[in-house]
């Protein structure tokens, strides 16, 4: 064979194998009518995704050798084949997706385990064994079952059918069985021999009929349906090297010892036509998988997977020979492959001992791909050496099996934290880089599997499932301290100046670098684990598994609690993700609704307790990462990932949040692949994380991209920023005048700010409409837009004081102006609620019920339910207010229905008592309320 490299732009190459002329016709036609430049057997290493996979070694006692393992096809649970003590013992195991054993699955005898099969549709493991044996587990039933064996020799295959109902088995000495399936237990229906004895099967599944296509040792390839049906189909001169039925079931690949492969259609009664025969071009034949509709896939005892169109004659392949970067050598010898549909994942290892995962796309930009671009390679995991085998969930998790261990792979995204300029991005399993913005990168490696990171200024933290690792800038010598090592079992880890702040529990623990405590937070248990932690400036947020969010205030050497909670349980499962802005007003977070990710963006404000939200199905998307700028509280940047089933890029989108408009789109932008992903926002840039290991180890972790509306004002003062900030806002929200009227004040706030208060001493309210918009103060000039039908010019002027935060001139003028109303109106507002109502009972008992109820809301809102319910009363909305209020705890409400004494209260909870059922209760609130017909209608029942 012949080689050409192609070396590309940004350090990349390609390596392509061209097929000499004694290369199968098969290649050479496909190139003709595909008009491709050769075969693309090498494809560049692309390491665009930002996950890898996590390896935690199955719980197994030693000496321990595997023999195989397979994975539920919905369940997350593993089933493990091996020998143990010296292969006298035969075992067979059910793990969980953690590793960990399930101690009833344990299955023991003296001979060896040699395959295993789920039940698609039940929690049921079916094992053959070398004797013949073929024995049931299921969950939950008090032992495993043992099929009577009717024939000698090894259990070759298990195969079962799509509703679960029927096991195909198949032996060494040439017996095929079914066996039918139904309370936990196996039935043999149907029984086949076969003297030259079973090679190898393949399952067809037809709406009519599951057919198996099997193969004997003598060549002959033979079909069975279950019924009395076994008739020859093909026989093979030189032996058969596999029998193979497509992923849509509706071709057969059958491949000689001589490489010839005959590919025939199978109509619905598993008759086979329109042969057609091909020889493959490979040296070494190994494993052939069906994957996807229509390929063929086959190891080659080389660095590659080789594929073959079974409809259209065409291949390609995928090839370790391009590989760039990271751990695996493109020499290594791929050993095993594995296929999963629903995720369309195919997943190899080699015999150095990496797992490599590709995921199939579809489309790109919109355009169908095909052939190895329609594969795209994501970030090899290193295990050890010497794997034999692997297999895929549809989930997304792997079993990589070596020869004397079986490793469950989860994949993580990979770890990245931004903060003060200091980036910090995950490049393996124990080993990260780090780096201040535009200084050169330094690596690190932990003695532990990386979970998550968390940077600021000079401090790195890497949290592991029981460890935090911490490490220091030393600028002077220019390099990356590693400065303690603790044992901390942290589920979130975040760094404020020179502390470490570690979610555990049932707490919050503020420690030292060194990992020694210096606070701890007391969290209350029944709001969940802790799931997000987030610091911006000098405030924290937390996030919990039961939606319930936490403010905590880091200004002080003691953190404290600033008293703001908000339970989101009506919007959302779990808190996934929490971010605060830099003044602790509002908190953003994205949750979970049936453990699926939440497509909304929800914002919570602190101060109003109103809570907003974007919803990002609406674009085709889901929000992934968010963070609020870190000195502008009202701009929030998320980025958002297509879909599931959708290839398309992920998009940055920049928002604005307020009070007075909720959450509203500013730009957005495609994000390339080699754009990397985001890790935070300050004006005017963003910042995103590189995806590529040749970016990182050169020191260019994360890069700054410039905001739309800045681009030329990287370098202007804080003021412009400013300004050019709310002009864009103001644009954004449609008020043209107040956007052109920021652009041309931006270096006379000072001015405008003086101006507007000697307005409230002049009492010109010409002036300061003028000087209100100049200040941008978009809540004070409509609220005094909104005042001119007010005729009492001293409220008027009162209600700019207000805006202008001056309290004291707004109280003396609402006085002075005999507007009462309104005084008591910003005495509330203000949160004086005493001065309030001592108002509405002097001088405004119009309004007296409703200041008693806004005031009954804010005790609701304070959790002060006694003295809510007593204000209720008050403003004489109790009987809904006081029962809505309670509702939820049954005791207290009819507490206070009895105390109440309230006729239509005690008829009402009368009647919920009646509806419960509970008569002997509504009889007595029906007779402290004197109502004898329901009383008389009750005993009439």
């Amino acid at each position: 064979s012949a080689w050409l490299c192609v070396v590309g732009g940004r350090s990349t190459a390609s390596i392509f194998q061209l097929p000499a002329s004694s290369c199968s016709t098969l290649c050479l036609e496909s190139q003709r009518r595909a008009g491709k430049k050769g075969d693309l057997s090498g494809r560049r290493f692309n390491t665009t995704t930002m996950s890898l996979f996590a390896e935690t070694p199955v719980e197994a006692p030693t000496p321990y050798k595997p023999v195989v393992s397979a994975w539920h096809p919905v369940h997350p649970l593993l089933g493990v084949a091996a020998s143990e003590n010296n292969a006298s013992t035969g075992v067979v195991r059910v793990h969980n997706a953690d590793g960990t054993v399930l101690s009833s699955s344990i299955i023991k005898r003296s001979a060896l385990p040699t395959a295993v099969a789920w039940n698609p549709t039940e929690k049921v493991l079916i094992s053959g064994w070398a004797n013949g044996s073929i024995i049931t587990w299921a969950e939950g039933a008090e032992a495993a079952t043992e099929a009577t064996p009717t024939f000698e020799g090894a259990v070759r295959f298990l195969l079962w059918t799509t509703d679960g109902h029927t096991l195909i088995s198949g032996s060494e000495g040439g017996r095929l069985a079914f066996w039918s399936y139904s309370g936990g237990a196996l039935k043999l229906s149907q029984e086949f021999a076969n003297r030259t004895g079973l090679a190898m099967a393949s399952l067809c599944r037809q709406p009519a009929a599951d057919f198996v296509f099997m193969g004997s040792n003598d060549g002959r390839v033979k079909v069975a349906d279950g019924s009395q049906r076994l008739d020859e189909v093909f026989f093979v001169n030189d032996g058969l090297q596999d029998v193979v039925v497509s992923g849509i079931n509706d071709r057969l690949a059958v491949i000689s010892k001589s490489l010839m492969m005959a590919v025939f259609r199978i109509d619905s009664n598993g008759f086979l036509s329109d042969k057609h025969e091909a020889r493959l071009s490979i040296k070494y034949p190994g494993k052939f998988l069906a994957v996807g509709d229509h390929h063929l896939a086959s190891t080659c005892n080389e660095n590659a997977i080789r594929f073959w169109d079974l409809d259209f004659d065409d291949n390609f392949s995928l090839s370790l020979a391009g590989l760039i970067g990271g751990d695996v050598d493109p020499g290594e010898v791929i050993v095993d492959i594995a296929y999963e549909p629903r995720s369309r994942r195919l997943a190899a290892c080699t015999a150095a001992g990496s797992v490599l995962v590709w995921k199939e796309r579809r489309a790109n930009a919109g355009k169908p791909v095909e052939g190895a671009d329609a594969w795209v390679l994501q970030r090899p995991t290193k295990i050890q050496a010497g794997l034999k085998s692997v297999a895929l969930h549809s989930q997304g998790m792997l079993a990589a099996q070596s020869p004397s261990e079986v490793f469950i792979l989860r994949e993580q995204a990979l770890a990245k934290g931004f903060g003060n300029n200091t980036a910090v991005a995950q490049m393996t399993s124990t080993r990260f880089t780090a780096a201040h913005f535009k200084k050169p990168a330094h690596d690190a490696e932990t003695n532990f599997p990386i979970k998550s990171v968390a940077a600021q200024g000079e401090i790195v933290a890497i949290r592991g499932d029981k460890k935090v690792a911490t490490y220091e800038f030393m600028r002077e010598y220019g390099v990356l301290r590693a400065t303690a090592e603790f044992d901390c079992e942290c589920s979130a880890v975040a760094v404020h100046n020179q502390t470490i702040v570690c979610a555990e529990k049932a707490s919050i623990e503020i420690r030292t670098p060194q990992g020694s405590t210096k606070q701890r937070l007391q969290l209350n248990e029944e709001e969940g684990a802790v799931t997000s932690l987030s610091v911006n400036g000098n405030f924290l947020v937390v996030g919990t598994s039961r939606a319930v969010l936490r403010v905590f205030d880091l200004t002080k050497i003691d953190a404290r609690s600033t008293g703001i909670c908000k339970v989101v349980r009506d919007s959302v499962d779990s808190i996934l993700q929490a971010r605060i802005n830099s003044t602790g007003t509002r908190v953003s977070f994205i949750g979970s609704v049936d453990s699926a990710v939440d497509p909304s963006l929800w914002v919570w404000d602190t101060e109003t307790d109103a809570l907003s939200t974007f919803n990002f199905s609406l674009r085709g998307r889901v929000p992934s990462e968010h963070f609020w700028d870190s000195v502008e509280p009202k701009l929030l940047v998320c980025q958002a990932v297509a879909s599931t089933g959708s290839d398309a890029p992920a998009e940055i989108v920049s928002l604005f949040s307020t009070a007075a408009v909720g959450i509203v789109s500013h730009d957005s932008f495609p994000l390339e692949a080699e754009d990397g992903t985001l890790v935070g926002v300050q004006v005017p840039h963003f910042f995103l994380a590189k995806r590529n290991d040749a970016d990182q180890s050169s020191g260019k972790i994360v890069w700054a991209k410039t905001m739309r509306d800045f681009v030329g004002l990287e370098a202007a003062d804080k003021d412009t920023k400013a300004a050019m900030l709310d002009f864009s806002y103001n644009l954004t929200i449609g008020n043209m005048d107040e956007a052109f009227k920021s652009v041309r004040s931006i270096q006379s706030d000072t001015v405008w700010e003086h101006m507007a208060g000697m307005c409230v001493t002049t009492k010109r309210l010409d002036v300061a409409a003028v000087c209100m918009g100049k200040m941008r103060n978009a809540a004070g000039a409509r609220a005094l837009r909104e005042s001119a039908r007010i005729q009492q010019t001293d409220a008027r002027v009162a209600i700019l004081a207000s805006h202008l935060g001056m309290a004291a001139d707004a109280e003396r003028l609402f006085k002075e102006s005999g507007r009462h109303d309104l005084l008591n109106r910003f005495y509330q507002d203000s949160g004086r609620w005493q001065d309030a109502l001592e108002v509405a009972k002097e001088n405004d008992r119009v309004h007296l019920r409703n200041t008693y109820y806004n005031y009954a809301q804010h005790l609701e809102s304070l959790g002060k339910i006694q003295e809510a319910a007593d204000y209720y009363e008050r403003s004489e909305t109790q009987k809904v207010e006081v029962a809505r209020m309670l509702f939820e705890d049954p005791t207290t409400l009819e507490k206070y229905v009895k105390k109440s004494q309230n006729r239509e209260l005690l008829i009402w909870w009368a009647q919920y008592r009646e509806s419960c059922s509970d008569f002997d209760t509504a009889m007595q609130f029906y007779a402290a309320a004197g109502d004898v017909h329901s009383q008389v209608r009750i005993f009439c029942f």
